[in-house]
């Protein structure tokens, strides 16, 4: 710009003149989100301090510690709200900043933290949830579930381990033999060169391989496997004609990702590869299609009830099969995650008092310790929606410099604009 200007100025002096850019002031907010973003993902942090009535940021502060956001509460009085995750720093730094301010916890974050409450609680029963999804896949008799379970396993380019699934599994032998030897969480994560999560993660899944394996990543052929299952069990079993009537729909993948998917239907249904007559046993479900994941079935717990598809549905019924605890946990959860959707403040207390009797004694108990703002949750409409939406910006900004640049000049961009 400069030389397409004719100007003599070089990039030393463009920046020093951004960072000595007077930000126009603005009043203090009385509603404020308060949250926090990477300037080195898991190493370093910074928060974020927004004004959720006007939908602008106000200032970002260099870390997330309490006392930070004590200091700046208290030059800057007048905020009546502060809408948090359950982080206790901040909880901590608003309560000593404003004492008198009503904080809220957002509540995404108090369904992540459900998620992860319930994904603690399903890692116990592994083993158990394992069998009872291998098992039973069928509603017509014991011949129809093993051809159920043959479905779930014809694949053997799903079956045989990849080479970054032995990689993931000898990683968590690694885990396992230095955890044995005493070695820390801390000093293992450093050793193998994963993050603490993971190795907390590796320990509590034990030595099964499949608890290593990740999901199934999505395909172009996904939208397409119902019909195509459906076809199959009419009649038609011949690739290419399923191609042809698939490209119909909008389907712009190879014949061969399509030829694959029928060959696993045919070994599925018993059929010979060059039989194309109408025999054989029906395939009840894809045959490619893997039993979802610990992760997966916390998640689903999770979710609204009216976002889960029938499958969906009864892979959550199994789980309430396995033991009375787990059922009742279970319910538990779809009942806070209905809860804090339809913000139910009323249900509030009666739900404490059945969760600390279950198996989500652990979770309740820090919503008790935060329980004011768990209430104001329910009650206010204020969330963290809109200071995730600048945290985006914030890194959008932030990779726009590489993120080499300054806290200082990184703020002069994102309050100057």
């Amino acid at each position: 710009l400069c030389v397409a200007l004719a100007m003599h100025a070089g990039i030393d002096l463009l920046l020093a003149l951004i960072r000595n850019l007077q930000v126009p002031e603005r009043p203090t907010p009385r509603v404020l989100g308060v949250d926090d973003w990477a300037k080195r993902k898991g190493q370093t942090y910074g928060t974020i301090l927004v004004d959720l009535e006007q939908g602008e940021v106000v200032d970002i502060l260099a870390d997330r510690t309490a006392e930070s956001l004590e200091a700046w509460l208290k030059a800057l009085p007048g905020v009546e709200i502060v809408s948090r995750d359950r982080a206790g720093a901040y909880a901590q730094g608003a309560r000593q900043g404003v004492p008198d301010t009503i904080q809220i916890a957002d509540r995404w974050h108090l369904l992540k933290n459900l998620t992860d409450a319930i994904y603690k609680v399903l890692q116990k029963h592994r083993l158990d949830i394992e069998r009872a999804l291998a098992g039973g896949q069928g509603a017509d008799g014991a011949g129809d579930r093993a051809v159920e379970l043959a479905l779930s396993h014809i694949d053997t380019n799903l079956a045989q381990p990849s080479a970054a699934d032995l990689a993931r599994q000898k990683r968590q032998q690694d885990v396992h033999r230095l955890r044995e030897h005493g070695w820390t969480n801390r000093a293992i994560a450093m050793q193998i060169g994963v993050c603490d999560k993971t190795v907390s993660r590796y320990l509590a899944a034990g030595l099964s391989s499949s608890s290593l394996r990740r999901s199934h990543r999505r395909q172009l052929i996904d939208p397409y496997r119902a019909y195509m299952i459906e076809r199959w069990n009419a009649g038609c079993h011949n690739a290419a004609q399923l191609c042809r009537d698939i490209q119909t729909q909008g389907f712009a993948g190879q014949y061969t990702i399509v030829r694959h998917f029928v060959s696993a239907l045919r070994k599925a249904s018993g059929l010979s590869p060059r039989i194309r007559t109408a025999t054989g046993k029906t395939a009840g479900q894809d045959p490619t299609q893997r039993p979802p994941t610990i992760r997966m079935l916390a998640h689903l717990i999770g979710r609204s009830p009216d976002k889960l598809d029938e499958h969906d549905q009864e892979h959550i019924d199994r789980l309430g099969n396995i033991h009375p605890q787990l059922s009742k946990a279970i319910r538990l959860a779809r009942d806070f995650s209905i809860m804090v959707r339809q913000r139910q403040v009323e249900r509030l207390n009666l739900w404490l008092v059945k969760a600390k009797a279950s198996l989500l004694r652990r979770f309740a108990k820090g919503l008790c310790q935060d329980y004011s703002a768990v209430r104001a949750a329910l009650v206010l409409p204020w969330s963290s929606g809109p200071t995730e939406g600048h945290i985006n910006r914030l890194k959008c900004l932030k990779r726009q410099m590489y993120g080499r640049a300054n806290p200082d000049l990184l703020r002069q961009r994102l309050l100057a604009a």
